[in-house]
């Protein structure tokens, strides 16, 4: 996904746009579900922003304690901020 959209939003606008389509959408993935914010963790890191994707996810696993494609998605995105090491102590928590 994250190389199809850096491929795709070459242009300024174009993250504004996936960024606006993201939000439309959300509400077809029903309520209480990780996958919009998953998304938009996914934009965030696509932009080269992946410790704003770890800081996003790191507050939604405040609600969302027992989900575990979110901590899963931490765990990516802290990883890739601070390594392999940072990655995994997401994963032990």
């Amino acid at each position: 996904l994250r190389a199809r959209l850096v491929r795709r939003a070459e242009a300024p606008g174009d993250w504004q746009k996936l960024e606006v389509a993201v939000e439309r959408f959300a509400p077809r993935f029903g309520r209480g579900a990780s996958e919009p914010v998953l998304l938009r963790a996914e934009l965030l890191a696509a932009q080269g922003r992946p410790d704003e994707a770890a800081k996003l996810l790191r507050r939604e696993t405040a609600t969302r304690a027992s989900d575990p494609k979110v901590w899963a998605a931490l765990a990516l995105f802290a990883s890739e901020v601070g390594g392999s090491a940072a990655g995994l102590a997401v994963l032990d928590e």
